[in-house]
């Protein structure tokens, strides 16, 4: 569907990964209420742009099929902005890696609720598989298939588009074989720049930053779902981007790292902190390695947080962070025996003695 010349204003978000089915740094009540909120975000985004059109440049879930109740709480969302906004309101609805099975064989929880809503809404709704010229000047490439396709489409940009929308990673040469994405190569970029001017708008990174002299805009989400979204955003924040009828980019945050992510020590003492994003640090001996366990442990049980992550750095120990990533999940693994196989043998006897000891 060619919608032709709009003057509303354009509001691009991506990457809302709505169904997330977060296991580390969670408990089952804090996973729940981290999908609650960013449908809550989401909700809240439409009713502040009733007077735009909304493009979703991709991952609008966060899976292939997500619950039920999360591809109706989307539904209930956009109905209800399509309902209070007037006939010329556009919803895009672009496909994102997470939103399509990478064989294709089955219809996602994402085409779903996209062929429902266009059925609802013909004129007003535009589920895109395929390259698409959305508006005077839009054009937006969605996740394809596989990498050759979308070298492919990227030739066949049309001269007339003045804001390229993709899902995909910006330079990353290992990005084809990792999680079903796409690369665009900064020669690549630099062509498309070259042939039609105006700007390259990338989503499925979850960082935000500008490249080539502000030709390439990497949005990046604009609500975290995880400690590593909190982490790597310029000037700590998120940002949602609008598209004006000439084609430029502006920006509004959309969440910031004040107030809502804190780093906090394991072995101080109460730990005071309201983020709703929390990433536990510090250093510990071999033997502390327990301690260190029960704390954040402790922390998540009685934290408010939708997260509250592991990085304490323990001697001899890889990566403590996979030991435990939730309480459900420390009643299913032997916390000691994994320990105990990546100490040295008399760091492991110096633990088996102090566990003895509590007993």
């Amino acid at each position: 569907m060619y919608w032709g010349d709009a003057v509303r204003e354009k509001l691009v978000i991506n990457d809302v990964h709505l169904g997330v089915q977060r296991a580390a740094g969670t408990t089952p009540s804090s996973a729940a209420e981290l999908r609650a909120y960013l449908q809550k975000s989401l909700r809240q985004m439409f009713h502040d742009n009733q007077d735009k059109d909304i493009i979703i440049n991709g991952d609008l879930f966060d899976d292939f099929i997500v619950p039920m109740s999360d591809l109706l709480e989307f539904f209930r969302t956009a109905c209800i902005w399509l309902d209070k906004s007037d006939e010329s309101a556009r919803l895009v609805l672009g496909a994102g890696n997470h939103d399509l099975s990478k064989d294709s064989s089955r219809l996602s929880s994402f085409e779903t609720v996209g062929r429902i809503l266009e059925s609802q809404y013909p004129d007003q709704v535009h589920l895109v598989l395929e390259p698409t010229m959305l508006f005077d000047g839009v054009y937006m490439i969605p996740h394809l298939a596989n990498q050759d396709l979308f070298n492919l489409a990227l030739t066949k940009i049309p001269l007339a588009a003045s804001v390229v929308l993709l899902h995909c990673n910006y330079d990353n040469g290992f990005a084809a074989q990792q999680d079903h994405s796409l690369n665009l190569s900064k020669d690549e970029a630099q062509k498309i720049l070259h042939k039609v001017g105006g700007t390259i708008v990338i989503g499925h990174e979850h960082q935000g930053r500008v490249l080539l002299k502000s030709g390439v805009v990497v949005t990046g989400n604009q609500w975290p779902s995880s400690i590593r979204d909190c982490l790597g955003n310029d000037d700590d924040r998120k940002h949602a981007y609008y598209i004006a009828a000439n084609g430029r980019l502006s920006k509004i945050q959309t969440w910031s790292a004040a107030h809502n992510y804190d780093e906090v020590t394991w072995d101080i003492g109460k730990i005071a902190t309201k983020a709703k994003f929390i990433r536990v640090v510090g250093t510990a001996k071999a033997e502390q390695a327990s301690d260190v366990i029960a704390r954040v442990s402790k922390l998540r049980s009685q934290s408010d947080a939708f997260i509250v992550s592991n990085a304490v750095e323990i001697e001899g120990v890889q990566d403590i962070s996979e030991v435990m990533s939730s309480v459900e999940a420390t009643k299913q693994f032997d916390v000691l025996k994994f320990l105990l196989e990546q100490l040295e043998p008399e760091q492991a006897t110096v633990v088996k003695r102090l566990m003895e000891e509590r007993v």
